[in-house]
């Protein structure tokens, strides 16, 4: 018994077989790159250092040290506020705030008041 091979022939235009060349040249120039530099930028990756504020003076130091006081004083008074219940809210429609128009009543069934 004798096996007949079947042979296809492909015909291929000139363009096609321009492209399908310049293809296979960039590869090989991108994969002997890759090779000849070892991929620098997987060896070379590290953490960037952080960025740190040096004050330049014990004024400028002082000045931070004063603003930091007064931004946990206003979070106490806030803080305060929110523990003591006495705070009321309203709540207001998108397009009532734009105008500027007076807030929407709120039925106390739609509040919630959470106390811990």
């Amino acid at each position: 018994m004798e096996r007949q091979r079947w042979q296809e022939s492909v015909l291929v235009d000139g363009y096609t077989r321009f492209c399908l060349t310049a293809i296979a040249v960039l590869l090989t120039v991108l994969i002997i790159g890759l090779w000849a530099d070892g991929v620098p930028l997987a060896r070379n990756a590290a953490a960037a250092e952080p960025m740190r504020y040096q004050p330049r003076s014990t004024l400028e130091i002082t000045d931070m040290v004063r603003t930091q006081e007064q931004t946990n004083e206003k979070l106490d008074q806030i803080i305060r506020l929110l523990e003591s219940g006495t705070a009321k809210v309203q709540v207001v429609q998108a397009a009532e705030a734009e105008s500027g128009g007076k807030p929407s009543e709120v039925a106390p069934s739609e509040t919630q008041q959470t106390t811990e």
